[in-house]
């Protein structure tokens, strides 16, 4: 059997991740949040859950943005006590349409995997939004 995953959330969800990453001065951010796992026969689906904006300290914009260690471990902590898992969220200012991963994003994302599964127990999800007209990669 093929089993399909998905990525599913609100729409107040999606306006406060909207808001976090889309920036006035065209510059990329990023963000975490968590999510709670659904399974059916051919899917699995990312359900966010919450919306956990870096604190200062925690992630730096520079074109480009990163975000600590210790931002990560406090949102898969929080998510280890919920019974859920972390997604890493960043934007691309200029983009329309599905994003493709460059490479910088697949080390950040893959940098942290190993970290999230052994805190959570579950697979950390990346997401992408492409700002020019408000879609998400996954």
């Amino acid at each position: 059997m093929n089993i399909r995953f998905s990525v599913a959330m609100t729409g107040a969800i999606a306006a406060e991740l909207v808001d976090q990453l889309v920036r006035n001065d065209r510059q990329e951010d990023v963000c975490l949040a968590t999510y709670s796992p659904s399974s059916g026969l051919q899917r699995t689906t990312a359900v966010v859950t919450s919306v956990h904006r870096p604190q200062p300290g925690e992630r730096k914009v520079h074109g480009n943005a990163t975000f600590t260690g210790s931002y990560v471990v406090r949102v898969a902590e929080l998510a280890q006590q919920r019974g859920e898992g972390v997604i890493i969220l960043h934007s691309h200012p200029d983009a329309t349409g599905w994003q493709m991963m460059s490479r910088s994003d697949a080390d950040a994302e893959s940098s942290y995997a190993y970290l999230v599964h052994e805190l959570t127990g579950k697979p950390l999800v990346g997401m992408t939004l492409a700002a020019g007209d408000v879609a998400w990669s996954a």
